[in-house]
């Protein structure tokens, strides 16, 4: 089953980026769709996004 949340509020807060990585992590995803690359590169996804990427590679 495939999904989409177009909507980036939860790369705004930590709480949000927790929930992103637990679910890619713990929840049986394969990956993470970007529709915004502004929604990574600026605010706390700045330090968040890079992070989330080391885990994945890991």
């Amino acid at each position: 089953m495939k999904g989409e949340n177009a909507l980036a509020a939860g790369t705004s807060s930590q709480t949000g980026w927790n929930n992103i990585t637990d679910a890619l992590m713990n929840d049986g995803y394969g990956g993470i769709t970007i529709l915004r690359l502004n929604d990574v590169v600026n605010g706390l996804a700045n330090t968040q996004y890079p992070k989330l990427i080391n885990k994945l590679n890991d």
